[in-house]
């Protein structure tokens, strides 16, 4: 991670997430005590996967949790076989574990309400093409549903309206 990232990783811990045989996370501290979310991938690796959710929080979406750059601009990073993805760390819950209260359900929906008004082509961009629904179906169901941390709901009040 020193060579790709830039970061000297000083602990890992594997984390028990997850259905997918072909990936495993970890959290990973810096040795500035900034913890990460790793993701390694082998097999089939969907660039989708980090694209999307990166090109959204891009448009200002700041619910969404994005990958984080190599040095070189990449969203991943090639270890042997696998694909690594680098997260910033959220300390929490996801919206599987526990039950959302009405305030993170609403703040849900703002999250879902922006996803929907990106994929419009009447922005400022008409060349800009809408994103397929199936994304916005891996997007909604893996990338916000799964990390979706309900301790952490303030930061999605920052763009409320898109």
């Amino acid at each position: 991670m020193q060579d790709e990232y830039g970061l000297r990783v000083v602990q890992v811990a594997f984390l028990p997430l997850g259905a997918d045989l072909n990936t495993a996370v970890y959290r990973v501290v810096a040795d500035d005590e900034t913890p990460y979310f790793v993701k390694l991938r082998r097999g089939v690796f969907d660039e989708t996967a980090v694209a999307l959710p990166k090109s959204l929080r891009d448009q200002g979406i700041v619910q969404i949790i994005a990958p984080l750059t190599t040095k070189t601009g990449r969203l991943w990073a090639s270890l042997d076989a696998f694909k690594l993805i680098l997260y910033p760390f959220v300390e929490g819950h996801n919206g599987f574990e526990v039950d959302l209260s009405d305030h993170q359900w609403v703040d849900f929906g703002t999250a879902l309400k922006c996803i929907f008004r990106s994929m419009s082509t009447t922005d400022s961009d008409p060349c800009r093409p809408p994103i397929p629904v199936h994304a916005v179906h891996f997007l909604v169901n893996v990338g916000i549903g799964g990390r979706l941390a309900s301790d952490s709901v303030d930061g999605m009040r920052r763009n409320p309206e898109c």
